[in-house]
This record gives structure tokens, C-alpha cells and sequence, in this order.
């Protein structure tokens, strides 16, 4: 699932917000790209407090560490009421299946996934800044509803704030197979043109 990262490859040297913390993984993996700071957005506050309390031991206490801020308040709410820019905004595989079946936080998580919070999360942007978002592609047999959905959804939000080819914004990267028969898929969408050099390190 390496292929979350690819957005630091597009922006190094930079400030990336995560939605989601989750254990850690993505606010671990911006810290070993060396950005230069990192804000992890969590809406439940029971994550953080194992995250940074419970195994705090284990995730190397990030709450500590001076390019780490953590922040338990939900995503589209926070990122409108700061001044702050990233150049980096990451979703990561926050969607579950099974918290959508069961009910938790299925509302926070589809309402990540609407033009109107995309376009927050392009005014939160520096310019040539980056909206990473992963999601599962396929799992067995299933079709890769969620990243056509995506893609369709990023073409909608930048037509929204004017882009007339969204093509040139987009770009979808699909991993290989992981050991229980599924791939993820990542897509970068950005305000500004990905440049051939972008394209080239991507590549």
C-alpha cells in the first residue's frame, strides 16, 4: 500500500494534512518523506487517544513530536474555518466497508466525498497542491465502483471551480494485488496542470 505516498513524491519538502489518523501509518509515513509538517485530522476522538495514549509506545508517541499536530474535529469543518494551506491533503482508506454496514461515522465519511468538500479542500491548498485520495479498487471479483465514483467526483469539483480539462489534473495510479486478493488504487487531483516533470516521477 506504498502507493498512498505518492503525493510526496509530487510535493516534497512540504505541509500535509491527513484526514483520518487512523494508527498513525500515513502521519508515520509523511515524517519518513521528511515534510515539514503534518496535521492529522480525526473526528473520533477515541482513535487519538489510542493512537497517541493507548500505543502510544508503539506509534512512537506522534503527538510529541515537534511536526505533528493532531486535531479531533471533523475534516470539512476544520479545513473551512483555518487560514492554513497544505500541499498536501490526504484521504487514505478511511472508507470501510464495515463502518458504513455498521453505521459508524458513515455519514462523516460520505460527507468527505461531495463536490461541495472538495472544493474546501481546494481552497485549502497552496498553489500546485495535492489532494491525495486512496481507496480500495478491487477486493475479489468486485468492480472498482469506489475509484470510478472518485474519479467522476474530481472531474465534477474541478469543473466546479472553473477547470476546463480536468483530464490534465487528475491522475489514477492502481498498486498491485495484496495478500488477501485486492489492489488500492490512489488518485492525485490538484487546482493546477500536473506538469510532464510530475508525470515523469510518477511514472
Amino acid at each position: 500500500s506504498e502507493l498512498t505516498n505518492l503525493a510526496h513524491n509530487v510535493k516534497p519538502n512540504g505541509d500535509v494534512l491527513v484526514i483520518g489518523v487512523g494508527g498513525g501509518r500515513d502521519i508515520l509515513s509523511a515524517l519518513a518523506f521528511n515534510m515539514n509538517s503534518v496535521t492529522g485530522v480525526e473526528i473520533n476522538g477515541n482513535i487519538l487517544h489510542a493512537t497517541n495514549k493507548d500505543f502510544g509506545d508503539f506509534t512512537g508517541h506522534l503527538d510529541q513530536n515537534p511536526k505533528v499536530k493532531f486535531v479531533n474535529d471533523e475534516a470539512r469543518s476544520y479545513l473551512a474555518r483555518t487560514d492554513t494551506k497544505y500541499d498536501i491533503i490526504q484521504i487514505s482508506l478511511i472508507d470501510t466497508w464495515a463502518a458504513t454496514s455498521a453505521g459508524a461515522y458513515a455519514l462523516s465519511e460520505n460527507s468527505l466525498y461531495t463536490v461541495d468538500a472538495w472544493k474546501v479542500f481546494f481552497d485549502s491548498l497552496k498553489p500546485g497542491g495535492v489532494l491525495s485520495v486512496s481507496r480500495w479498487y478491487t477486493i475479489g471479483d468486485r468492480t472498482p465502483v469506489e475509484v470510478w465514483r472518485t474519479a467522476s467526483l474530481a472531474a465534477k469539483a474541478l469543473e466546479k471551480i472553473g477547470v476546463e480539462n480536468p483530464r490534465d489534473h487528475v491522475l489514477i495510479y492502481k498498486g498491485p494485488p495484496q495478500g488477501f486478493s485486492a489492489t488500492i488504487a490512489t488518485v492525485l487531483v490538484s487546482p493546477t496542470p500536473f506538469t510532464p516533470q510530475a508525470r515523469q516521477q510518477l511514472a
